[in-house]
């Protein structure tokens, strides 16, 4: 006897079913679904809570330019724009002096210790 003459009819009491005929669970298909709600829900509430920002905080903000500009005088940040210029160590002392003695960095400049 063959053993082609031996197989059984259905080949899928052989192998099972092809993957593509098989119904997933409903527990598998609401674990493949979590993450996409989790992400959706995530960006409900970041898009919320950005709403709420503008429409308690946000408006209506002025900005206080001579505050703005009283900061950005007395900021010793732009100090580290000098570096390729004058080296770090220059620089360094420069921001030291000005911050040592109250000073803007417009001031230090002309100043016999640098």
């Amino acid at each position: 006897m063959r053993a082609l003459d031996r197989a059984p009819s259905d080949v899928n009491s052989i192998v099972g079913p092809h993957p593509s005929r098989v119904t997933p669970p409903a527990s598998a298909i609401a674990t493949r679904a979590a993450p996409a709600f989790s992400l959706l829900e995530s960006a409900q509430l970041l898009a919320e809570a950005i709403r709420s920002f503008t429409e308690r905080c946000a408006c209506g903000i002025e900005p206080n330019v001579k505050r703005i500009k009283q900061n950005l005088d007395n900021s010793l940040l732009p100090v580290t724009a000098l570096n390729p210029r004058i080296g770090y160590k220059k620089a360094a002392q420069i921001s030291l002096l000005a911050y040592g003695e109250d000073l803007s960095l417009k001031m230090p400049r002309s100043s016999p210790a640098i």
